[in-house]
């Protein structure tokens, strides 16, 4: 038992270093655009703000990895409801598995072909709302504490949706006015505000975890 107890915190330690280190190189990209705007006023021009849509990307980026990095730990030893959602490794989808898809593993132990068909399944996964969030951490036993969703939730997705706004629509704003005004403005206190939610959010969760 002591032992499990020392992987355990081994595992949250590794999982809160990586998040750390992660969320460090989005502040960076903020530091970045201050650094270069120190001192000017009114509204930055598109090619100046892009630096802080390139930290919305990488802290949507630092999210997702944060959720699958958890869920490789936890999920190979989940219970049959949760296994039960992902496929086989090898197999497109979940459902019927007959003998001669197992039988390509021989050799293998079942904790081998568990973690395995994890690993290929999350390599393919992502997370494009707070929805896909709490479903990924239902799946490992996480349960989110209904106040932690209030606090951080509202800032999370809407720095999702200006993440899928900068990548599939490059920040375009096609409403209204003209030139630079036709790019959505963003600003580092918006930014900085995304990232303390993201980073409670993780706190919070390697905690209950």
């Amino acid at each position: 038992m002591d032992a499990q107890r020392r992987q355990i915190r081994q595992a949250k330690r590794d999982i809160r270093k990586r998040t750390e280190g992660n969320l460090e190189r989005v502040r960076n990209l903020v530091r970045i655009y201050e650094g270069i705007n120190a001192g000017q006023q009114g509204r930055r021009a598109a090619c100046e703000t892009d630096i802080l849509r390139a930290a919305v990307v990488l802290l949507h980026a630092c999210l997702e990895d944060f959720v699958r990095t958890l869920q490789y730990w936890r999920l190979p030893t989940a219970g049959a409801v949760a296994l039960n959602e992902i496929p086989m490794k090898g197999l497109p989808r979940p459902g019927k598995v007959q003998l001669g898809d197992v039988a390509q593993f021989r050799g293998q132990s079942v904790d081998d072909l568990v973690r395995s068909s994890v690993e290929e399944h999350l390599s393919r996964s992502n997370y494009n709302n707070c929805d896909d969030i709490t479903r990924a951490m239902d799946a490992i036993d996480v349960h989110l504490d209904e106040g932690l969703c209030r606090r951080t939730f509202p800032a999370i997705e809407e720095m999702i949706r200006r993440r899928h706004q900068i990548v599939h629509r490059a920040d375009r704003n096609e409403i209204g006015g003209s030139g630079n005004h036709r790019v959505s403005s963003l600003g580092r206190e918006k930014v900085n505000e995304w990232i303390e939610a993201v980073e409670t959010f993780a706190a919070s969760v390697i905690s209950a975890a």
